[in-house]
């Protein structure tokens, strides 16, 4: 009997771990679940996970995946949802996502890629060339989906395509091996696949990296404690000074907070410091952007405040981050303390600032 179970373990752990290029069913015990709104049934000779609502998570267990070729089929309705994978997870709340979006049929950022820290996705951060692109859908149809991943790159093809319809020139977390995972949404998921190759060949040409702006604030002073949006100039001024930490930006000078801090519902600020050393009193531009609201402060005085949050201004407004606001700070001689108060809803934890000569 102990070798009949022996045999049996090894044989499970040899599905589980030999599975390149071959179809991973939905109902033979290798997928975890979690969420309601799904079920696996049987659709012309094939596994389909049946997805019915937007909290639903699938995660391969033992796929221990870096490089290679990911494969599946989506079908989904005309309406608003998401449907994703998760490749190179650390666990459930760290990995990189790529994601369709059906109600965007043809518009820009109908399928859209962003890295995830601490469970927040964060595509108000990365967006534009290279994170989203238009792609018009075939409703209530299969659609063939094809992945490519070579180190920090990745390309999408669709519908057996020759060509990738999304090349994404830079993926945000750190290169390691991970699990794989498929969430949304509304539709209906087949054909699972995976081959694990660092040696996948990507057609598109290595672009030229973006350039940070001149006077970008590379580094940061972050509190480590997380705090609620109901803050005051006491909040600001009674601070314990062992509680700041640096933190630096990534190649385009964005702060992205879910790096280090954790999102709940009760606690979400952020408090973000710079400190400017003047040799006299003046008044200085700032050029900023942040995501997804912000208090300023100078000096424990508040002088600056915006709401970027997502339709806050129009039902297309995404509340992305940019250089697209300015402050005027007043400066005394000597020492001077920066506060950003950085208050997040969804989307993306961020800061970017420069100081203009």
């Amino acid at each position: 009997m102990r070798n009949f179970i022996l045999i049996v373990f090894a044989t499970a752990c040899f599905q589980v771990f030999s599975q390149d290029g071959q179809v991973v069913p939905f109902d033979d015990g290798q997928w975890s679940f979690s969420g309601d709104g799904y079920k696996v049934i049987r659709e012309d000779g094939s596994s389909v996970l049946q997805l019915n609502d937007g909290d639903v998570k699938a995660n391969l267990k033992g796929a221990d995946f870096t490089n290679g070729t990911i494969t599946y089929e989506l079908k989904f309705a005309e309406a608003r949802t998401f449907l994703g994978l998760s490749f190179r997870m650390q666990d459930a709340e760290n990995y990189e996502s790529f994601y369709v979006r059906p109600h965007q049929s043809g518009n820009p950022d109908a399928t859209q890629y962003t890295p995830v820290y601490n469970d927040l996705s964060a595509w108000q951060l990365y967006h534009g060339e290279g994170y989203a692109t238009a792609v018009t859908y075939q409703f209530d149809q299969w659609i063939p989906i094809t992945i490519l991943v070579k180190d920090q790159r990745a390309e999408v093809y669709f519908n057996n395509n020759s060509e990738p319809a999304f090349h994404i020139p830079h993926l945000h977390r750190e290169i390691q091996s991970g699990m794989l995972g498929l969430w949304g949404g509304k539709g209906m998921v087949r054909n699972f696949t995976y081959t694990k190759n660092d040696n996948v060949t990507l057609k598109t040409a290595v672009k030229p990296k973006e350039r940070m702006q001149p006077r970008t604030i590379t580094q940061w002073q972050v509190y480590t404690d997380v705090l609620s949006e109901q803050l005051d100039e006491n909040s600001i001024t009674d601070l314990d000074d062992d509680k700041w930490s640096t933190m630096g930006v990534d190649d385009l000078g964005r702060l992205n907070l879910s790096k280090r801090l954790k999102l709940t519902e009760d606690k979400n600020t952020a408090l973000v410091k710079y400190t400017i050393v003047s040799s006299k009193a003046a008044v200085k531009q700032i050029d900023f952007g942040f995501s997804d609201r912000v208090v300023v402060y100078v000096n424990g005085k508040p002088i600056y405040k915006g709401d970027n949050t997502f339709r806050t201004r129009d039902y297309r407004f995404l509340g992305s981050i940019g250089y697209f606001d300015s402050a005027f700070l007043p400066l005394k001689r000597g020492i001077n303390e920066i506060i950003f108060t950085v208050s997040e809803s969804f989307g993306g934890w961020g800061l970017i600032a420069k100081l203009p000569e």
